[in-house]
């Protein structure tokens, strides 16, 4: 049974971030950074359970996983997500040189 692939309200705010940081140097860019974003997460429909554990995961006492992707440029950006039953959550995505993301971030209470 495929997963479900849903954004967190932290999440679709990176996601509007980035995405307009990048339409701001180059539209093109940002429709490119877009469909990797929308391919990654129909790969994830499938395959979720193949993702690697966050670094940040065992400091926040979660089951963080993250999976990365790039642009055609080479700029990593990490999407960092959870697995509840059939659903992956999107929790963050990170771009190139952003820190580890912190629990309070995540909008979890210890």
């Amino acid at each position: 049974m495929p997963y479900r692939v849903e954004f967190s309200g932290r999440a679709k705010n990176d996601l509007r971030m980035i995405r307009d940081w990048l339409a701001s140097h180059s539209r093109d860019g940002a429709m490119k950074w877009l469909d990797a974003l929308d391919e990654l997460c129909q790969q994830l429909t499938t395959s979720a359970l193949e993702t690697n554990p966050a670094p940040e995961a065992a400091e926040l006492g979660i089951d963080l996983r993250q999976q990365m992707f790039k642009t055609r440029k080479g700029r990593h950006y990490r999407l960092l997500l959870l697995i509840d039953n059939q659903r992956v959550i999107i929790a963050a995505i990170r771009g190139p040189g952003q820190d580890a993301v912190q629990q309070d971030e995540l909008g979890f209470s210890d």
